[in-house]
């Protein structure tokens, strides 16, 4: 019984660390979303419409504003925090949901975006 309760416990401890780094994740995409949406003049636009190649430099910019830079140490090489890769999962997602909808070109648009984002 005790040790059933401790591996509860564990394994709520380690599903709410889960959580919080999800919600931080979710948080900072909306952050950059923001960012993205006042640096363009665009106060209605969704993330989407950002997630191509001829939009990638206005990403570029947004991230570098809002997200903190980490230096480097003798574990990690010097990167920003975590909005960029949020939003290459998101462009993930853009490419993944236009080839369930047969987009091809937002399908296209977004994979091209993330040909870039990997270089």
């Amino acid at each position: 019984m005790i040790l059933s309760l401790s591996y509860g416990n564990m394994c709520a401890e380690k599903m709410a660390r889960h959580e919080s780094t999800r919600f931080a994740k979710n948080a900072a995409t909306c952050q950059m979303l923001m960012k993205l949406r006042q640096l363009k003049g665009c106060t209605e636009a969704r993330l989407s419409n950002f997630l191509s190649p001829d939009s990638f430099d206005d990403v570029l910019s947004a991230v570098r504003l809002e997200c903190r830079f980490v230096p480097s140490d003798e574990h990690q090489l010097a990167r920003l925090s975590t909005p960029s890769l949020a939003l290459q999962k998101c462009a993930a997602m853009l490419r993944n949901a236009a080839l369930k909808a047969r987009d091809g070109d937002l399908a296209s648009s977004a994979a091209n975006y993330l040909l870039i984002h990997a270089s």
